[in-house]
């Protein structure tokens, strides 16, 4: 079994109860039972653990200072690593105290347990994975004092034990199980009708075993978790492994040893991010491509996280009839079609791309999809809908109908419930990463929510009274919106929607839509497609005038979509999606990717002695 080192010392304070005898004649007092102690270190390789392990000692503190010395250690077990190659990154634990409070009642101590993605040795907040609480009980109403009896005989010993969990519901990649409970039959085991707390400590993704492998051809296919010196003197192409042999944590190095360089190849649907990595001349939303959808009357497109999953639905309209909902999972490459042919208006997506929401206008009712739009559900709530928003856990819903108000559900639309929304002919909604914070534009004014749609806030925005275009920092801390017809202006507010920060930042003709969401949105209008690399305060022309009706940019700014009847993508910071993608190092250049998962890699480590990496 391959176990996360321990990095700290876990302290279990296990008191002794006793009974009390007979009542007999007042005497002095009883002294207190010791309290039996646990500590759980690290174990160096060795005699006891060949390959390093955990130690557990145990004893009674004869000396009351809560502190197991080493004089008072009476039994000690070792949990030893098997043999296994080295970790790209190692799980930690931390074991802090647990003030009174929701979690803990009474106080008690917080186990959290993560991965080291930076190696530093310690676990660091962001790099906690999961949590779990060990709580004191309640302590009972002191009595009075009465006669002292005889001394009673020793009550049952409190005891934990650490035992290995196979992967499975508990802890998908195993780990280990801590119960603990009372020794009621004084047996010195904890027998399993004697527990009665159990916690769990997993471990996280497996560290890549990484091997070295040299090339001295000119091209080389690439295993998972597995580094490459690619040595001839041409440039060698070495191709990532297909998206299907990896799981998320994989990885490839490559180290340039050859005055040719290299290339890295990419299969169908992948790409590498490559924000940070030098020259960094990255400078916006440039470059465009056609996204290979269906000529349609495209009224709505979102996109999960890393801009891999995209859903897009069109409507009736200029000639065209209703159609399914379509959605990509390579960036927009391929699309497919899905669900049933309607009018649809919106479409929204979860972080992961796999918990969709599609509005259809003309009376019908909203559609979930919790496999990434394979297949679809009906709520059973039939309106005039224009306008959905979904969390990034796809757990809360805002949906707004034309005339109709706002409705929102906590449950992943299992259940919804009516808003305090005024019926106005919503036309855009956009919200928070959390779906907490909300801005609902339409015909009536620009309202917004802080409590996840629940209650409603009018703004100042009310004139022009049509308002079409909508978006909302991940945060929810900026707001950007739109007008309607020629001549409307576009506001940003900077502290979610309040009077003081409103600004016109820049005059636009006629946008139609704001899109991306995020801390870099995009603006779709009827005069072109715009940029704004600094949350809404400068903008920036990317796409000619044209009926742009839709657009979505992805969380980390890299990938940006927008649609008229057909759409058209770019990227920023990462590979072109698919074969034809790709990137290139000089002579002696190095670098080391991970597998994200969707077909995404990330740098997570380079050095470079040329110019730079080049991204195709």
């Amino acid at each position: 079994m391959k176990t996360s080192a321990l990095s700290a010392t876990l302290l279990l304070a296990l008191a002794a109860c006793g009974d009390d005898g007979s009542p007999g004649p007042v005497g002095a007092s009883g002294q207190p039972g010791f309290a039996a102690l646990t500590t759980v270190s690290a174990e160096a390789a060795g005699s006891h653990c060949a390959s390093g392990g955990t130690r557990i000692d145990a004893g009674l503190d004869t000396n009351a200072d809560r502190v197991l010395d080493t004089s008072e250690v009476t039994s000690t077990q070792y949990l030893c690593h098997g043999s296994t190659a080295p970790a790209v990154a190692s799980g930690l634990v931390r074991l802090a105290t647990e003030a009174t409070g929701t979690h803990c009642p009474n106080g008690g101590s917080r186990v959290e347990a993560g991965i080291d993605t930076n190696g530093n040795g310690v676990l660091d907040t962001t790099e906690v994975v999961t949590t779990a609480y060990v709580c004191q009980g309640t302590a009972g109403t002191t009595g009075p004092v009465g006669p002292t009896g005889p001394v009673g005989a020793v009550g049952p010993n409190s005891l934990t034990s650490i035992v290995a969990e196979a992967a499975g519901a508990n802890c998908g990649r195993g780990g280990q199980k801590v119960t603990s409970g009372r020794d009621m039959n004084t047996n010195g085991v904890l027998d399993t009708t004697e527990v009665t707390a159990t916690a769990y400590l997993c471990h996280g993704a497996p560290g890549a075993s990484l091997g070295w492998v040299g090339v001295a051809g000119a091209a080389v296919q690439a295993q998972a978790n597995t580094g490459y010196v690619l040595g001839n003197a041409a440039q060698v192409t070495l191709t990532l492994p297909p998206s299907a042999s990896l799981r998320p944590g994989d990885v490839v190095r490559v180290s340039g040893n050859g005055a040719g360089g290299w290339r890295i190849a990419q299969n169908a649907g992948q790409s590498i991010v490559t924000r940070g990595l030098p020259p960094r001349t990255s400078s916006g939303f440039v470059s465009w491509t056609p996204a290979s959808a269906v000529s349609a009357y495209w009224r709505g497109i979102d996109a999960s996280a890393d801009g891999m999953r995209l859903v897009a639905a069109h409507g009736a309209g200029l000639g065209f009839p209703v159609s399914q909902v379509h959605t990509s999972t390579d960036a927009g490459l391929t699309w497919t079609a899905s669900g049933t042919a309607r009018n649809w208006s919106a479409v929204a997506s979860s972080a992961d791309g796999q918990r969709l929401v599609a509005a259809p206008e003309n009376t019908g009712e909203l559609h979930l999809s919790t496999d990434g739009g394979t297949t679809w559900t009906p709520t059973g709530i039939p309106e005039y809908w224009r306008a959905v928003t979904v969390s990034a856990d796809g757990a809360r819903i805002v949906a707004a109908g034309y005339g109709y108000g706002i409705v929102y559900s906590t449950d992943g639309g299992a259940t919804w419930a009516q808003s305090d929304a005024p019926a106005f002919g919503w036309t855009r909604m956009a919200a928070s990463r959390d779906n907490m914070t909300l801005v609902a534009v339409g015909f009536g004014g620009v309202y917004r929510s802080v409590d996840g749609g629940v209650t409603w806030l009018t703004t100042p925005m009310s004139s022009p009274s049509q308002w079409n275009g909508a978006a909302v920092s991940a945060d929810g801390s900026r707001m950007v919106v739109s007008g309607f017809y020629t001549g409307a202006n576009v506001h940003v507010s900077t502290d979610a929607g309040h009077q003081q920060a409103l600004a016109v930042v820049r005059r636009r003709d006629g946008p139609d839509a704001v899109g991306g969401g995020h801390d870099r949105p995009g603006l779709a209008g009827v005069d072109g497609v715009f940029e704004s690399p600094d949350g809404g305060t400068t903008w920036s022309q990317r796409r000619p005038a044209g009926a742009w009706r839709s657009a979505t940019v992805s969380a980390d700014g890299t990938f940006a979509i927008a649609c008229t009847n057909t759409c058209e993508r770019s990227v920023d910071g990462r590979t072109t999606p698919g074969t034809a993608g790709a990137l290139t190092g000089g002579a002696y250049d190095a670098i080391d990717l991970q597998y994200l998962g969707n077909g995404l890699f990330k740098p997570t480590g380079f050095n470079t002695v040329s110019s730079g990496f080049t991204a195709q």
